[in-house]
């Protein structure tokens, strides 16, 4: 895969048109001190974020600048708690909507939307499922896929799955999840790589368990994208036996049975 484009900072970014200079300092001053990891500043940090978050919803361009101070900050409990309370995720899957095609953006997004719901499930609702399903299906319909779309597809999955283990399901339609199901065609692009890191093989290989669920559940069940079924079956033949091989062949088994229909 290509490298990943640093993250946009505030130092390196011009200010918008409609920003005036004064946003724009308390903009740069905001981000550097998200990026202070010090605990004594979580507490500013803490009564700080609705002001924060107010201010990123009237502008995407200052939240994607708040990013990377905003995902470091969240590993404090009290920072995370906070986040979720002020309905963060939303405004993050909103927003990677926005700036699906950048691929640092994007990536930022999916890191903190995962960070939430790995430490509050209840955050994972069918409204944020069909927020996050259009940047899905716009990265999986380019003629050329780029490297993070499958991080994309990876969330969607999650959020899918998690939806069901909270019993939130209802209101999600079968279309719903055959765009998602759709959208996976991104994996593939990673599965054929021979240079993925251990975090984003670990991201496929949940990503893979979540969807082999999902095709499961399904009655009929969806028919797997053939780019996909082929990189799967290439990826359980090649290498030493792992998680994401066994998560791998798990998919193809229910996707077999997916064209016996």
């Amino acid at each position: 895969p290509a490298p990943t484009a640093p993250a946009p900072t505030p130092a390196s970014t011009p200010a918008p048109a409609a920003v005036t200079a004064l946003q724009w300092a308390c903009v740069r001053l905001v981000a550097a001190w998200l990026a202070e990891e010090s605990e004594a500043l979580t507490p500013l940090v803490v009564a700080a974020l609705p002001t924060i978050l107010s201010v990123a919803r009237d502008s995407p361009e200052l939240f994607v600048l708040l990013l990377p101070g905003l995902r470091l900050a969240l590993d404090d409990a009290d920072v995370r708690a906070a986040a979720i309370e002020h309905s963060l995720a939303p405004l993050a899957a909103k927003s990677l909507a926005v700036m699906v095609l950048d691929e640092s953006v994007a990536s930022l997004i999916c890191d903190i939307l995962s960070t939430l719901m790995e430490h509050q499930a209840a955050i994972a609702t069918p409204s944020l499922l069909q927020t996050i399903l259009p940047a899905a299906s716009t990265l999986a319909s380019l003629t050329v896929l780029p490297t993070h779309g499958w991080l994309v597809a990876a969330l969607a999955l999650r959020v899918r799955v998690t939806c069901t283990s909270n019993n939130t399901t209802t209101v999600l339609s079968r279309a719903d999840d055959a765009l998602l199901v759709g959208a996976c065609v991104t994996l593939a692009s990673p599965l054929s790589s021979t240079e993925l890191t251990q975090d984003d093989e670990e991201i496929m290989a949940v990503a893979l368990q979540d969807l082999a669920e999902l095709l499961s559940e399904a009655a009929p069940p969806h028919t797997l994208p053939p780019s996909l079924e082929k990189a799967l079956r290439a990826f359980t033949k090649h290498g030493e036996a792992s998680w994401s091989q066994d998560a791998a062949t798990a998919v193809l088994s229910v996707g077999a049975r997916a064209s016996q229909h």
